[in-house]
C-alpha cells in the first residue's frame, strides 16, 4: 500500500485494476466501458527470433531417444527400490509383531515361574526336613565338641533360612 501513495496516480492506474478487461470479478472499470490505455507509455516492440534461434529452441524442447531411455531407466530403478521398501516395512512389521508375541510368553512364563518358586518355597519346612533327617535318613545331632564357632567377617556371605533351634 505504502508504494501506492509515494507513486502517484501514474502507478495506480499502470497497475492490475487498469490492466483487468471490462466486466471481470475485480475489474475498476464498470461493466459496459471500454478499457482505455493509459497514454504515455508505449508498448514495446515485438522483437523477432532468429531462425537459427528458433530452430535450437525447438530442437531443445523434443526428446530424443537417449533422454527418454534415461527416464524409462528412472523411473523402474524408482519402482524397484519403492518395492524393496515396501517389503522392508512389511519384514519389520512381522517382526515387531513377532517380538511383541514373545515378549508377552516371556511375561507369562516368567510370572508362572515366581508362582512355582514360591510354591516350592513354602512347602520347605526346616522342622520337617529335620524330623525327616533324625527318623527315616538316621541323622545325630552335633554335640559340643563337634560344633565350631566362629567370627563373621565383613567379607563373608551366609544366608539363614530359618531359626536354629537350641
Amino acid at each position: 500500500m505504502r508504494e501506492y501513495r509515494n507513486m502517484g496516480l501514474e502507478a495506480y492506474t499502470s497497475g492490475n485494476a487498469a490492466r483487468n478487461l471490462a466486466g471481470t470479478r475485480y475489474s475498476a472499470v464498470p461493466k459496459g466501458h471500454p478499457v482505455v490505455p493509459v497514454p504515455g507509455r508505449a508498448r514495446k516492440p515485438e522483437t523477432r527470433t532468429d531462425s537459427h534461434v528458433y530452430k535450437n529452441r525447438q530442437k531443445a524442447l523434443q526428446m530424443n531417444g537417449a533422454y527418454a531411455l534415461f527416464l524409462v531407466l528412472a523411473v523402474v530403478f524408482c519402482l524397484v527400490m519403492c518395492v524393496q521398501y515396501l517389503n522392508a516395512e512389511a519384514k519389520i512389521s512381522e517382526k515387531t509383531i513377532a517380538l511383541n508375541h514373545l515378549s508377552s510368553e516371556i511375561a507369562e512364563l516368567t510370572v508362572q515361574n515366581d508362582a512355582i518358586d514360591y510354591d516350592i518355597n513354602s512347602f520347605i519346612d526346616i522342622e520337617n526336613i529335620r524330623k525327616v533327617a533324625k527318623q527315616q535318613l538316621g541323622m545325630v545331632e552335633a554335640t559340643g565338641d563337634q560344633v565350631t564357632i566362629y567370627d563373621k567377617s565383613n567379607g563373608e556371605y551366609m544366608k539363614q533360612m530359618g531359626n536354629i533351634p537350641s
